[in-house]
């Protein structure tokens, strides 16, 4: 399993926002509601929804967080690459490919009042609808799960 995140400053995601629209397919993504025996994801937390703007906001956020370490795993590449000449690569295998992921959402308000949003992605729909109510679990499955 890769964590996906980013540093990236609000300036960089307002500037990612204007250019980004949430548009996959209903058969590639689920928003499921909270549910406290959920324990494991959030805390002390509320239900809440996402909006079409809300989705926007989050897929810019992740398309940042991508290209950010995709670039890390290049540099990452092109070292191993000058230390092992005779070993040459072209991908270091954590390298983050969004394109054909399921994805699912959870949101929630925290004790705060701040809306959090759990992401799953994950290459396989298992051939069943398992994952359009529950959370994936996974203990490692690699780049397929983010």
């Amino acid at each position: 399993m890769i964590l996906l995140c980013c540093k990236t400053s609000n300036e960089q995601i307002s500037k990612q926002k204007n250019h980004t629209k949430f548009n996959l397919s209903k058969a590639d993504f689920v928003i499921l509601k909270y549910d406290r025996n959920w324990y494991w994801i959030f805390k002390e937390a509320k239900v809440a929804s996402l909006n079409q703007n809300e989705l926007d906001e989050i897929e810019s956020i992740i398309l940042l967080a991508q290209k950010e370490r995709n670039k890390h795993e290049k540099q990452r590449l092109e070292e191993a690459n000058k230390e092992l000449p005779n070993d040459q690569r072209t991908k270091t295998g954590y390298e983050i490919e969004l394109a054909g992921k399921k994805r699912q959402y959870i949101s929630v308000l925290n004790p705060k009042g701040e809306k959090e949003v759990w992401i799953n992605f994950f290459c396989n729909d298992f051939d069943s609808d398992y994952w359009k109510k529950f959370p994936i679990e996974v203990s490692d499955g690699g780049n397929c799960y983010l």
